[in-house]
């Protein structure tokens, strides 16, 4: 493998606007959902069950639409890491502390952010590196 190619800047390809798009859009109700536990939205909705549907969904989007590599292992990875960071942030709110509740919220949006930049790096880099 090239190290060039891993650091290279690239016109955007065909497809590769359509594949961004659908990740960036399935990864929004994970951030509602982040909003509504953290109690910057109203938290009707924001149940396990919910959760586990949004991230399903982003996962989905990321097996479908992301080509084979590392950077999409390490983007289904960051997913999981959201939903647990969640899930216990989830439970916190209702049985404990506010600040290990904070705390697990700040890892779910980094790690969405970070599920979504791998994903993207994935695309761009399929059939380059």
């Amino acid at each position: 493998m090239n190290i060039d190619v891993l650091f290279a800047e690239y016109a955007p390809r065909k497809g590769e606007a359509v594949a961004k798009a659908a990740v960036s859009e399935a990864a929004k109700p994970i951030s509602t959902l982040i909003e509504r536990i953290y109690g910057a939205l109203p938290p009707s909705g924001a149940t396990n069950e919910a959760i586990t549907a949004a991230t399903k969904h982003l996962a989905a989007e990321i097996m479908e639409f992301v080509p084979r590599s590392a950077d999409k292992s390490a983007a289904i990875r960051c997913v999981r890491l959201v939903r647990r960071a969640m899930t216990v942030a989830l439970s916190v709110e209702r049985h404990g502390s506010g600040r290990t509740r904070d705390r697990a919220l700040t890892i779910a949006r980094q790690e969405l952010s970070k599920a979504v930049w791998q994903a993207h790096t994935a695309i761009e880099l399929a059939d380059r590196a």
